[in-house]
């Protein structure tokens, strides 16, 4: 049920949704919670879910880390740019993949030159 609501609000970018969103992100034990909360912030793009969107970057679900990073590409979050060129390391090739396409909008400098060396590899 949380799930749908979560996703129901990201579809229509509902601002009064971020905060009540970020608790679901922060605080539930539900992995379907989680990613849709996950999913629904970054589809709404507000600055707001940029501290925990990095927060969740290490959660144990690959869908809230997935969207969580997509999330932050959205946002242009420069502070994310560390630890994204740390998942280009990561076990999980979905997780490699954002991580390089983030990576690549954020377009910040210590960014762009990561990414031009994985293409001249």
């Amino acid at each position: 049920m949380r799930e749908s609501a979560a996703a129901a609000l990201g579809k229509i970018k509902e601002k009064k949704a971020v905060d009540p969103l970020i608790a679901i992100l922060r605080t539930d034990s539900d992995d379907y919670a989680r990613s849709a909360s996950a999913w629904a912030l970054a589809n709404i793009g507000d600055d707001r879910a940029k501290e925990p969107f990095l927060m969740v970057l290490r959660d144990k679900n690959t869908e809230v880390r997935k969207y969580a990073i997509t999330g932050l590409e959205i946002l242009k979050c420069v502070e994310a740019v560390e630890p994204l060129i740390e998942f280009l390391n990561d076990k999980n090739q979905t997780i490699r993949m954002y991580a390089i396409h983030a990576l690549k909008e954020i377009k910040d400098r210590k960014s762009n030159k990561t990414v031009n060396r994985i293409i001249k590899r």
